[in-house]
Order: structure tokens, then C-alpha cells, then sequence
């Protein structure tokens, strides 16, 4: 069996529309069944301790790391932001009260730095 990482709930529900006599088989509960329902928990918690180490690692990566324009860099520069964690805990509100940022530049910053591992800012600090 190959190894599985990041597996979510959309891969593993099209494994099991995918692959329907292994459906039958977890109803019917056989051994050999149980064998792979095991597999597949194993490659779960693989999955979801690299998912937390990969996000960890992504979150304490530099803003300088990051293909963005001059005025999002000056605005992350200027809001004190260092790295991807600092700017998660940022709100919307907070950043655009920086000179220089606008929608544009907020929308930048968060599909460039946040999006990929599925953040966004916070809307205001209370939040």
C-alpha cells in the first residue's frame, strides 16, 4: 500500500466512492477489511502529524520569503509583521488603517501568504 499524506475529507471520500467493494467489505466487516480499515487510520494520523508539522513550519516562514509586491511588503513592514504567524494574527481592520493599503493590497496579502494553508485575516481584533 502506498503511503498516504494529507489525505482529507474530499480523498477519502473518493477512495470510497472510488473503490465500492471496499465499501461493501467495512459493511460486511471482514478481516481483510479491518486490515485496511487499519492502513488507512495509520495513514490518517501520518497524514494529519505532517499536516501539523508542514503548517508549522509554514507559519514560522519569513514575509521575505514571498513573491509580493513593494506596497504589501511595506505595509507588513510597517504593521511590524515578520512572519506568516505574525501576520495570522492580524485583522483586516488593523492592516488597513496602514497608509498604502487598500483592497488590492489586502487581498494580495492574504492569497499569497494565507491562502495556502487555508487562513485569512481576522475581520477585526475581537474576532
Amino acid at each position: 500500500m502506498k503511503e498516504v499524506y494529507l489525505l482529507g475529507k474530499d480523498e477519502l471520500l473518493s477512495i470510497l466512492e472510488n473503490h465500492s467493494s471496499f465499501v461493501r467489505g467495512i459493511l460486511l466487516g471482514s478481516d481483510k477489511t479491518n486490515t485496511l480499515i487499519d492502513h488507512l487510520y495509520l495513514a490518517f494520523d501520518q497524514s494529519r502529524d505532517k499536516a501539523t508539522a508542514l503548517r508549522s513550519d509554514y507559519l514560522s516562514r519569513s514575509i521575505d520569503e514571498f513573491d509580493i509586491s513593494r506596497r504589501a511588503r511595506n505595509v507588513l513592514d510597517l504593521s511590524g509583521v515578520k512572519t506568516v504567524s505574525d501576520l495570522a494574527r492580524r485583522s483586516r481592520v488593523s492592516l488597513r488603517a496602514i497608509r498604502g493599503c487598500g483592497d488590492v493590497t489586502l487581498y494580495e496579502i492574504e492569497n499569497e501568504i494565507l491562502e495556502p494553508i487555508g487562513l485569512r485575516l481576522k475581520l477585526s481584533e475581537r474576532d
